[in-house]
């Protein structure tokens, strides 16, 4: 593509994200100053149609970007920038008051986000299944019943409520829980599916019913989180500032129902192709998800202790593509920061 149709491609995409109206020849003309005739400027939105890259409604003489020019746009002219340092400042402010609780710092970054972009915003956990166990605690609850608390390295915590048929005193408690300790200290929920429980079913075998029940829910819990990842959302009325952005009250509804359902956006996560500080657009009919054909959905990723996790932000194809994405890489670069220091802490 030439330097001017370049340009002139560049000044449709980012007035028809300002405006949200067609874009016309005189406007281009009157607007950016290409020194050329309003003629030359709509010879070039002809072959910029012609392309694939602009389309226009029937009910104007404007243009607007297709997911081609959008496509084009966002390889081209998007980067990832530093943080302005008001929203720097504000993130991080935000922060200092959550201590070393991951589950406060992702909600409220979920929250943060969808003030900052106007969207809908969700987060992923991290993988817990490849997060280390470093310590378990076991709570007598009654005589039957237990409590077990599992602390990762990710600074995030799991419990698990057993219900046992066999009566439980102080003794037995201590028993269990140093027997817990011995067996998954150091290992991953992953691991723990491949784990030969025989020899510790041997130690305590008064309580093998007791030991086995926990083992599978433990186990289970593994599988879960691997099914579906904990998620943090918000900003989901952001969506009806964009409402004639979509074609039909059809679009608006199936998107609500996707972002209702936490099994679908973990399952978008799944899909992604994104590594860490890259910032991926999704753009319209390149969404596998059909009821998302009409949104662009913006995505980056986050680590803690090498266990990935994702940002995520849902809008219409009329996103502020250059603001999304210095907003995206500077919160992933917060959260990769402040969690793993809130965690050596």
């Amino acid at each position: 593509m030439d330097k001017r149709k370049n340009s002139i491609l560049q000044a449709v995409i980012n007035s028809y994200i300002d405006s949200g109206n067609a874009i016309s020849s005189s406007k281009l003309a009157q607007d950016y100053g290409f020194h050329v005739s309003p003629a030359t400027i709509r010879s070039e939105l002809a072959l910029l149609e012609t392309e694939g890259y602009l389309t226009h409604p029937h009910t104007s003489s404007g243009r607007v970007p297709t997911d081609k020019g959008y496509r084009f746009y966002v390889d081209n002219y998007v980067k990832s920038h530093l943080t302005p340092n008001d929203t720097r400042t504000e993130v991080i402010k935000t922060y200092k008051d959550l201590f070393n609780d991951i589950s406060l710092i992702l909600e409220q970054t979920a929250y943060i986000l969808a003030e900052l972009t106007n969207c809908f915003c969700f987060i992923s956990m991290p993988d817990m299944r490849h997060s280390i166990i470093k310590m378990i605690k076991v709570i007598l609850l009654n005589v039957h019943q237990i409590l077990v608390v599992i602390l990762m390295d990710t600074g995030i915590s799991k419990d698990f409520l057993i219900n046992g048929s066999e009566k439980i005193d102080d003794a037995d408690l201590d028993q269990i829980s140093n027997l817990l300790h011995k067996t998954f200290l150091d290992k991953s929920f992953a691991e723990l599916e491949n784990l030969e429980l025989k020899k510790m079913l041997g130690e305590l075998p008064g309580h093998k019913k007791l030991l086995e029940k926990t083992f599978q829910v433990i186990k289970n819990a593994g599988a879960y989180l691997k099914e579906r990842p904990t998620i943090f959302k918000k900003g989901a009325s952001n969506l009806m500032i964009y409402n004639h952005d979509f074609s039909c009250i059809e679009d608006l509804r199936g998107i609500v129902e996707v972002i209702e359902q936490e099994k679908t956006l973990a399952n978008l996560i799944f899909e992604k192709n994104t590594t860490a500080d890259e910032v991926n657009f999704t753009i319209g009919s390149e969404n596998n998800e059909n009821r998302l054909r009409s949104c662009t959905m913006a995505q980056v990723s986050y680590t803690v202790n090498d266990n990935e996790g994702d940002v995520v932000v849902i809008g219409p194809r009329r996103l502020k593509y250059m603001n999304i994405s210095t907003v995206l890489h500077a919160v992933s670069k917060n959260l990769d920061t402040i969690i793993n220091e809130q965690i050596t802490n």
